[in-house]
């Protein structure tokens, strides 16, 4: 069953996309991979809501952070993928405010933040 402490922790895990994509943007480099980052599921967040029981699935509060969580992961990895092509520019403006990195990171954060009011 989810609980808050849950969900902060993948908050937390959430977060850290954030400092890595910074990362890689200004090196170039980055230990992770643009296809597997697109995947939801290969990191602690999303393995995390892959191991949640069926009737944590089955909520509407999951199945939305499900989708959500899916689509930032093909955005970090989009820009994970210019990042690492040289590609500085492009990365850095779907990173930068207002761009489409801000939009799917607030999204999540905020569906996360309503699953755990509800708790």
């Amino acid at each position: 069953m989810v609980d808050s402490a849950m969900i902060e922790k993948a908050m937390a895990a959430h977060k850290e996309w954030k400092i890595r994509l910074e990362n890689a943007i200004e090196t170039g480099k980055s230990e992770f991979i643009p296809a597997i980052v697109k995947t939801d599921n290969s990191y602690e967040f999303g393995k995390w809501l892959d191991s949640l029981p069926s009737a944590d699935k089955s909520s509407l509060d999951y199945q939305t952070v499900k989708g959500l969580h899916a689509e930032f992961h093909k955005v970090a990895a989009d820009i994970l993928q210019f990042a690492v092509l040289g590609r500085k520019e492009e990365a850095i403006k779907k990173f930068s405010f207002g761009g489409i990195y801000g939009l799917a990171s607030s999204k999540l954060m905020n569906a996360m933040f309503d699953w755990k009011k509800k708790l």
